[in-house]
């Protein structure tokens, strides 16, 4: 799925799912646990490149997959660093320079301490924070308050979102 979406060019989206029809066997949770590091390579991929030394998609995930603490898989084929190497190298990402640490490209770094300054720092730090999940109520279907007790009554909590009057 990495390779299709790196070396081809393909929407990662459409590779999962190309994936996942080809593989039925696997359950939800294979689903979630291989989207999950698929989505994080793509996110994290230079600075993983930089953790395993190695910008082979069997690398990127030996590194996700070690910040993610899990245990490596017996049928992982990848012989790249070791476990230590690799620890060692997350522990050295800190001093690396800003667009390898929040792996961005040299290009979009330039640019946004160019035109944001001292405010840079804080906006990639907010660009890599996961994205709270939202919900606009349709007023053709309810008020924002009806909506949040159907919810509330099919388990799913919510609140309102300040400044946003159909917001949850």
């Amino acid at each position: 799925m990495l390779d299709a979406a790196f070396a081809q060019g393909k929407v990662l989206d459409r590779a999962l799912e190309s994936a996942f029809s080809a593989n039925p066997r696997w359950g939800k949770r294979d689903r979630g646990f291989i989207a999950a590091t698929v989505f994080e390579v793509v996110r994290w991929r230079r600075a993983l490149a930089f953790i395993a030394a190695d910008e082979s998609p069997a690398a990127l995930c030996a590194a996700q997959w070690r910040r993610m603490a899990l245990e490596i898989p017996d049928w992982w084929t990848w012989h790249g660093c070791d476990a230590a190497e690799m620890a060692a190298r997350e522990g050295a990402l800190p001093q690396q320079p800003r667009a390898i640490r929040e792996s961005v490209p040299d290009w979009l770094d330039a640019r946004g301490e160019a035109e944001l300054g001292t405010r840079w720092d804080a906006e990639l730090a907010a660009l890599n924070r996961k994205a709270g999940i939202f919900l606009r109520a349709n007023r053709l279907a309810g008020t924002r308050e009806e909506t949040a007790a159907w919810l509330a009554v099919e388990g799913i909590e919510t609140r309102p979102v300040e400044g946003v009057a159909d917001a949850l």
